[in-house]
């Protein structure tokens, strides 16, 4: 897939709706080059949202088994890598990523047992976020809980930062990664609230063996 005219994403999946309706067990990206994509270069959403509250409306009756996003290249997106949205049981695994605007990776939104493992991000401006960004949820961001979260043996070669949480976060373990930032005073892990008066609540997080340089 090549070009902007793709449109939101190079690949996108909007999954589930509202009530309990539920994915197929099995669901598998994998293999694909995308080059200078709108937005992200792969997408994968559970569409079944509350607009008032943006909680799905019955998370337990949309419960996602082995989804896998893996050994896909993605060059050029206009915004992010890889952006996975309210899934549960999620393999995101051995995609190269270049040049991503924003976050090679993004995992959001009540996401739950999510493993990102030999991820490489080249020349991205960041690396993998467990939440959301500021510029695009200033006020709402820490209010989505995710829980057993996984990211490990990941190479970020990026500028600044190469792995941050901005969400509550739960029963979750960060290791084996290694962060390379390409500027001056680049935060290499960061931990934070989208803003002064929305702070994050993290527990049971347990994060070993992550090498940087920065």
């Amino acid at each position: 897939n090549v070009g902007h005219h793709l449109g939101c994403s190079g690949i996108g999946i909007g999954a589930g709706s509202m009530g309990t309706n539920t994915l197929s067990e099995m669901s598998v990206v994998s293999n694909n080059i995308v080059l200078d994509s709108g937005q992200f270069g792969i997408f994968y959403e559970h569409q079944g949202l509350n607009v008032a509250t943006e909680k799905p409306s019955d998370f337990s009756g949309t419960r996602y088994a082995e989804v896998i996003i893996a050994n896909n290249v993605l060059r050029d997106t206009t915004y992010k890598g890889i952006g996975v949205v309210a899934l549960q049981g999620v393999q995101i695994k051995d995609n190269v990523i270049h040049r991503a605007p924003y976050a090679a990776i993004e995992i959001s939104k009540w996401c739950s047992d999510v493993s990102v493992s030999g991820n490489v991000a080249i020349n991205c401006t960041q690396g993998i976020t467990i939440g959301v960004d500021k510029e695009r949820d200033v006020a709402q961001g820490p209010k989505w809980t995710l829980d057993h979260i996984y990211v490990h043996d990941n190479d970020l070669r990026v500028a600044s930062p190469g792995i941050t949480i901005n969400a509550n976060l739960a029963q979750s373990r960060v290791y084996g990664n290694t962060v390379f930032c390409g500027v001056p005073n680049a935060i290499a892990y960061a931990v934070t609230g989208v803003d002064s008066n929305n702070k994050i609540t993290v527990r049971e997080f347990f994060a070993s063996e992550n090498v940087t340089t920065s």
